[in-house]
């Protein structure tokens, strides 16, 4: 395993990170302020009216193309994206690798809690059955307004 301090969207240089107190839910998108889902994580994080949110910082970032070269990688068996509705742009990033087919397995998690703006879930699955990828499994969590979807490329089945 090696650490790479990075992050990935759809395009290089620099962008904003909201660091939330449960690190793993930090994210680069937009908070909708007026999500029961948003209210309720602030609650159970850090307590009555507190917001769970620390801090932004300036991170840098490169598309997953970019990424990919220049760690001479050929082909993704499997895509693992958990970015806290930032999945679209991460996806729009891989551009050259979904033209050329080389990720065979997309696991995503998809949102269904309105947290984010400008978050839709049907943009995601859109977008990756426009690169020849159908959907095998939801991983739904009990009690949690998200869920990971495992996607297939119909063109490496046979790999």
């Amino acid at each position: 395993i090696k650490y790479i301090n990075l992050g990935l969207s759809d395009n290089f240089g620099e962008k904003k990170i909201y660091i939330n107190k449960k690190t793993s839910t930090s994210t680069f998108s937009k908070l909708n302020i007026n999500s029961k889902w948003l209210r309720l994580k602030n609650l159970l994080i850090s307590g009555i009216k507190r917001n769970s949110f620390l801090r932004s910082e300036y991170v840098k970032i490169t598309t997953g193309d970019k990424f990919v070269k220049s760690i001479k990688c050929k082909n993704i068996d499997l895509l693992k994206i958990d970015t806290e509705g930032h999945e679209d742009l991460v996806l729009r990033g891989f551009k050259n690798n979904f033209l050329k087919n080389r990720i065979k397995f997309v696991l995503i998690e998809i949102h269904n809690n309105h947290m984010y703006t400008n978050y839709n879930p049907k943009v995601i699955e859109n977008h990756l059955k426009k690169n020849n990828f159908i959907l095998k499994k939801r991983f739904k969590f009990p009690f949690l307004a998200f869920e990971d979807r495992l996607y297939l490329n119909k063109k490496k089945i046979d790999i």
